[in-house]
């Protein structure tokens, strides 16, 4: 059954066009209902017992047979395990464990909605349930590639198991999504261990352990990711020179930014994973796409500079920051993020109007981590000490607190290293010329600069990334002739600025 919130959000989210696959999976606005039936009765044993194995002998997790049933509609023969490392053993006794739905495990070619993987996050060590969702929320809002996510009750053999967050799985359907069916066909590697990304020889046999590649397997291609750990092996000198023509640098500071902001030490920055890299066709370059952030919004210590212990240095990181021409593009997209995004202004209606939809559902989860509604309500407004099952007494961070802290801490650092956000700016007069055209528009409007455009993303009104263009021109007709009616953001990047311009779709 589909349980409404009737809100601005949900109005707004109504006139806007979804991405191509995981429209109604993905819907924000209400919580969805998953019920899995397994025959066996013993099916929580051997759940448990698959993962167990997995984790002692060092292979993949593997599925077992159940029927599901999403907000009605049944699919039978899908694969179901546990998934998650910290999320599942640091809960325990719990049964509240990650899991992992696959929809043509046993059935080929068998999708729901587009969609043929369904992560459910547990929440772990999270008594907001809202850290991945914001954390994806914010940095979506921004313009930065990130998974989608929802939230569903979830039943097994009709027994209410509890609340879940829907986190999108980054595979070629995702990938579509992002990047148009054109260009969902390069090669995707997963981070699957931590890692430095350090040069260690030619031989793909010596990066396996780090990294797994989850698209093209058959062709296996490892060659620009190979480049990409070599040139990150670069001297100082030279990293720049060599570090651009393989990452898309542009992206990775703005991740990178993210991620200082949120305190998501459980990034590469310091633990060295959750991450993927997709090689995209269209600019033969690395996109970085975030991933994990159950453990964002922490009590941790990070300076936008990152002062790490020798034993902790991320070369990428520590060059990158090195680099005054790279330093000073970072400390831009920090500045982008801190004023623009990463505020109560852009994010507090959705985290009000979050917390209001999902706690009635919070409150009848049987196997919510933190039994006292009152843990969830502070977690939300400010910061309060908790009795974890794993911690004990531990101080967890208030979102909204958190924002109005870490605006004005990464403010202060900025300055402090000689950075000042105010001259960050673009070229007024050269904005002024940025035109696009007809708008209000039926199917297509045409789009003008003065500068050079390197690159264009269209998003909905929710902040969800839809296309992202190139046209290394000064003029563009751009079609969005595939989305329904509603308002868009267009971003036009030229190598000197940027700019952000409303659309409408009759």
């Amino acid at each position: 059954m589909k349980v409404f919130l009737l809100t601005a959000t949900l109005v707004a989210a109504m006139g806007a066009m979804a991405q191509e696959n995981g429209t109604e999976l993905f819907d924000e606005s209400y919580i969805h209902e998953i019920r899995i039936t397994f025959q066996e009765s013993n099916f929580w044993t051997t759940l448990s017992a698959d993962y167990d194995n997995a984790m002692s002998n060092g292979t993949d997790v593997p599925y077992r047979q159940a029927d599901v049933t999403i907000d009605g509609t049944s699919i039978t023969t899908v694969g179901v395990r546990q998934k998650g490392y910290f999320s599942n053993w640091g809960a325990m006794g719990s049964l509240k464990k990650p899991l992992k739905i696959s929809t043509d495990a046993f059935t080929l070619d068998q999708e729901y909605d587009g969609i043929r993987r369904i992560n459910l996050s547990n929440g772990f060590q999270d008594p907001s349930m809202m850290r991945d969702v914001l954390a994806y929320k914010f940095m979506r809002s921004a313009g930065i590639t990130a998974p989608r996510t929802a939230y569903a009750k979830v039943y097994i053999n009709n027994t209410l198991w509890g609340l879940y967050i829907m986190v999108e799985e980054v595979d070629k359907r995702s990938l579509k999504n992002w990047y148009g069916g054109q260009n969902n066909d390069g090669n995707l590697f997963k981070c699957i261990n931590n890692t430095n990304l350090n040069w260690q020889g030619s031989s793909i046999s010596q990066y396996t352990d780090e990294f797994e590649l989850k698209t093209n397997e058959d062709v296996g291609d490892w060659s620009r990711f190979l480049a990409f750990v070599d040139a990150i092996a670069a001297s100082n000198s030279n990293f720049e020179t060599e570090i651009t023509p393989v990452l898309d640098i542009d992206k990775y500071v703005k991740v990178l930014a993210a991620d200082v902001l949120m305190l998501n030490w459980d990034s590469y920055y310091y633990h060295g994973r959750n991450f993927f890299l997709y090689v995209n066709p269209q600019t033969n370059k690395i996109d970085w796409i975030p991933w994990d952030y159950n453990l964002a919004f922490s009590t941790s210590e990070t300076d936008v500079i990152i002062d790490y212990d020798q034993s902790e240095v991320k070369p990428l990181v520590k060059k990158l920051q090195l680099d005054a021409d790279l330093r000073g593009r970072y400390f831009n997209a920090m500045c982008e993020l801190n004023e623009d995004f990463f505020t109560l202004a852009n994010l507090e209606s959705f985290i009000t109007t979050t917390a209001a939809l999902i706690r009635p559902a919070l409150m009848e989860d049987p196997n919510k981590f933190y039994p006292s509604i009152s843990d969830f309500d502070q977690s939300i407004i400010q910061d309060t000490w908790i009795d974890d099952p794993m911690m004990g007494q531990t101080l967890v961070r208030g979102l909204k607190e958190f924002i109005t802290d870490r605006n004005s801490e990464v403010s202060q650092q900025l300055i402090a290293h000689g950075h000042d956000c105010t001259t960050l700016g673009t070229d007024p007069e050269m904005l002024a010329e940025v035109n696009l055209y007809p708008n209000p528009f039926q199917e297509k409007f045409r789009i003008r600069t003065r500068e050079t455009m390197e690159r264009i993303e269209i998003l909905n009104s929710q902040g969800q990334l839809l296309q992202t263009l190139y046209p290394n021109a000064v003029e563009l007709t751009v079609s969005l002739a595939q989305y329904a009616a509603g308002i868009y953001l267009v971003r036009v990047h030229t190598a000197e600025a940027s700019a952000t311009v409303t659309v409408v779709k009759e």
